[in-house]
């Protein structure tokens, strides 16, 4: 999170000096176009700035779990809580460089539908790529990612068996 910051920031600075030194910079480019490109810069890496930055602010916990279910506060396109009997499955997903602990959900399309019109975006594109609505990246965690799995399987079990 903080390297996706710092590296939001310098793109900023270099958005900045395309801006202010555009008629300056030798090229075939028109200075307008240069101009044109520092804008989108800093457009685009001033808003993941401002979502990442507000991320690294958040005290809230990233995951959690309790008799009821499991609450997933790691990114902003988080679903938020997730009860043990929405669960069908989780399983880790080996995505280089990263791990990905996807949580497979009955029905995955009623929490799609309980979030705002962006949000839900972001979710269904995280569906499609892990084919859950849910699922939890190790880089937005510092925990070990073999315990968290068994920690979540063993919470699931634990429901079952209290309530069968």
């Amino acid at each position: 999170m903080f390297f996706s910051f710092s590296a939001s920031l310098l793109f900023i600075i270099m958005g900045i000096y395309l801006l202010i030194t555009s008629p300056d910079i030798q090229t075939t480019w028109a200075p307008y176009a240069i101009r044109g490109l520092g804008v989108v810069v800093i457009l685009f890496f001033g808003l993941m700035a401002l979502v990442v930055g507000r991320k690294l602010l958040d005290t809230t916990p990233a995951i959690i779990i309790d008799e009821n279910g499991i609450t997933d506060n790691t990114t902003t396109a988080s679903v938020g809580f997730v009860a043990w009997n929405d669960i069908a499955d989780m399983h880790i997903h080996n995505k280089k460089p990263k791990e990905i602990l996807v949580i497979e959900l009955k029905n995955p399309h009623t929490y799609i539908e309980k979030q705002e019109k962006l949000k839900a975006k972001w979710i269904r594109l995280n569906m499609e790529t892990t084919g859950s609505p849910v699922a939890i990246s190790s880089n937005t965690i510092q925990y070990n990612f073999s315990m968290l799995e068994n920690l979540l399987k063993t919470g699931l079990e634990e429901y079952k068996t209290r309530n069968s």
